[in-house]
């Protein structure tokens, strides 16, 4: 008996409870029907606000950013008009004219002079007659430097004024014997005294080299010689500005 007591007891407490969660979900569902159309509802007030707000208040910095910049180009243009007008100053363009200069050259006038064939000869042989004077006052000088640096013995000194001496005697031999054309006749004289005087000058030369005393003599008498043959040779230039 008390078995079947507790079983019912457990059956109808089931039941029981089951009745009671059936009539908690009714509840649910029943709310959930009552709140659903205020959301609704609720969604649809704000869309209509936002459309309405929309439409009354527009943007404003569309129209005012144009107006702001026509005003700016209206300020801009009148301030300009106001200046005062800008001030040129006056160029003053130089002209330089480039002037010709002419320059005028003298002709120049070339006279040819014939000269004789016998006048042409003889010119050239006194030519060489310099030329010979000035070869023979060359040795003297190198005979000299030679033996005054003891470069040489006084046998190869004494031989070579030696030398020079019988070349002066023969240059001068020659001037004393060479036809002169009449033109220069006048002037020979003085150019075979000034050849004769050539191997004069060189016997003192000798005449110093063989001396005692310290070469003073024939130190001079080379100097010497280098004056006799300068006025030698320019009483041969002579011959030559002679007019003919």
């Amino acid at each position: 008996m008390n078995k079947d007591v507790g079983s019912g007891a457990g059956e109808g407490s089931g039941e029981s409870t089951a009745n009671s969660d059936g009539a908690a979900g009714d509840d649910g569902g029943l709310s959930r029907q009552i709140h659903a159309p205020r959301v609704t509802a609720t969604r649809d007030l704000e869309c209509l606000s936002w459309s309405l707000v929309s439409k009354q208040d527009p943007k404003h910095g569309r129209w005012i950013l144009p107006l702001v910049v026509a005003a700016l180009i209206g300020f801009t243009y009148v301030l300009v008009n106001a200046l005062p007008p800008a001030e040129v100053e006056d160029v003053t363009t130089t002209t330089v004219t480039a002037s010709e200069t002419t320059t005028t050259v003298a002709a120049t006038t070339t006279t040819t002079t014939t000269v004789p064939p016998e006048i042409a000869d003889f010119l050239r042989l006194v030519a060489t007659y310099g030329e010979r004077a000035r070869g023979i006052q060359g040795d003297v000088n190198e005979v000299n430097d030679a033996w005054e640096a003891r470069e040489i013995s006084f046998g190869e000194a004494r031989d070579g004024f030696t030398t020079a001496r019988d070349d002066a005697q023969s240059l001068a031999d020659d001037v004393g014997a060479t036809d002169v054309p009449a033109d220069f006749e006048d002037l020979w004289p003085d150019v075979i005294t000034a050849a004769d005087a050539l191997p004069i000058a060189a016997d003192e030369v000798l005449a110093g080299l063989a001396a005692s005393d310290d070469g003073t003599r024939r130190r001079e008498a080379v100097a010497a010689y280098d004056t006799a043959t300068d006025v030698f040779v320019a009483s041969l230039a002579a011959l030559a500005d002679t007019p003919r």
